[in-house]
Formats: structure tokens, sequence, C-alpha cells
């Protein structure tokens, strides 16, 4: 019994940290004009870049994904 009631609250558990979206360590925040955000539909979205490679695309523009408006542009993240 116990461990359904576990399974119950890890899936309502907080999210992870804003400064890291899904626990991910990133080099780089860069902006992704291409892509509109799945929330609110503006742009641009968040892409994490380590090593010069891209290891987080994501579907959220920085308001979305921070929660803060003042992130909304690019050159604050």
């Amino acid at each position: 019994m116990a461990a359904r009631n576990a399974k119950k609250r890890a899936k309502f558990a907080a999210p992870e940290p804003a400064s890291e979206p899904q626990g991910i360590a990133v080099d780089e925040w860069v902006p992704n004009y291409g892509r509109r955000c799945e929330v609110c539909g503006e742009t641009p979205c968040v892409t994490g870049v380590r090593n010069g490679a891209v290891v987080y695309d994501g579907s959220l523009c920085g308001v979305c994904t921070w929660g803060d408006t003042a992130l909304a542009d690019p050159g604050r993240w």
C-alpha cells in the first residue's frame, strides 16, 4: 500500500529548479526564434547548449520556462 502512495506523491512532486529545466547542466542558453512557446505562443523558445551541442531543445519561452516576466528578453538568460 505504501508503494502505491509513493507513486502518487512522485507524480505530483515539485518541478525541478527554474535555473536548470529538467536538471540539465548547460554552458549557455540561446534563443530559438524558429519555434513558438507551447503555452503562450511567444518567441523565442529556450535552447540549452553544452560543449557546442544542443542538450535542451525547449518548447517554452523564457518567461514560461523560468516563470519571470523579466526573462522575455533573451539577453537576460
